[in-house]
């Protein structure tokens, strides 16, 4: 079985583990970034960028790259049934960055993988954590890469996995939080004579609520919660 040696192993690609890679490689220390998925999914997912992680990353000299990519809203307008909306203008908060960047989590997750590459660093693909011994100085994890089992020797182990972690359920680490429980309906679509002008919508109601996002390529996300069909057990 091949064996292999750093200092940190971090499981998952997506934007944590991105971004921790980063910041490790940046100060010299070592690591191996595995992920089970094959590609880059092609999803939206996540959309927002705040203002404070646009700091973050103009600290680390890479926001530039997501600016270039990403679509400013710059307020909200809440709908509360008849008449004017009420409006939330961004332009007040005190930051270089005062809007949403709204950008797929795709897009987020390629500018990433791009600054690890750049840095020398790789996403391992195909490659998903199948065992997990944790002793008083180093993890030893057992590797699955495309059929073929692997070693990997690490001072630390970062579970970078989400909410369904191989690495929790392994340690028998308990997820702490509750379930909504209710249904959310999330959609992107295109919609005719919508005109946002940059800024987010949010509808209420007693029914429930519709929020409207906009972004590039003139898709809007659609986020809909219809409280009426959840009390009477139908969605």
């Amino acid at each position: 079985m091949e064996i292999q040696n750093t200092d940190v192993l971090i499981v998952g690609a997506g934007p944590t583990g991105l971004l921790a890679a980063l910041e490790l490689m940046k100060r010299g220390i070592s690591c191996i970034i595995i992920e089970k998925k094959e590609q880059r999914s092609q999803f939206s997912k996540a959309l927002g960028l705040h203002a404070r992680t646009l700091e973050t990353l103009e600290l680390m000299g890479i926001a530039h790259h997501f600016l270039e990519k990403g679509y400013p809203v710059t307020g909200s307008r809440l709908h509360f049934g008849i008449g004017k909306p009420n409006q939330v203008d961004f332009s007040q908060l005190d930051t270089l960055f005062p809007y949403v960047l709204v950008l797929p989590q795709y897009e987020t997750e390629e500018i990433l993988e791009n600054c690890v590459e750049k840095l020398g660093g790789e996403v391992e693909r195909g490659s998903e954590l199948i065992d997990l011994t944790v002793q008083s100085n180093e993890t030893l994890a057992i590797i699955n890469q495309h059929g073929q089992e692997k070693q990997i020797n690490a001072k630390y182990i970062f579970a970078c996995d989400g909410a369904h972690s191989k690495i929790r359920e392994t340690l028998a680490i308990p997820f702490i939080g509750n379930k909504e429980n209710m249904v959310f309906f999330l959609a992107d679509v295109k919609i005719k004579n919508f005109n946002s002008q940059g800024y987010m919508n949010v509808m209420m109601s007693n029914r429930g609520m519709l929020f409207l996002l906009p972004f590039r390529n003139e898709y809007t996300r659609v986020i809909a919660i219809d409280l009426e069909k959840q009390k009477q057990g139908t969605c």
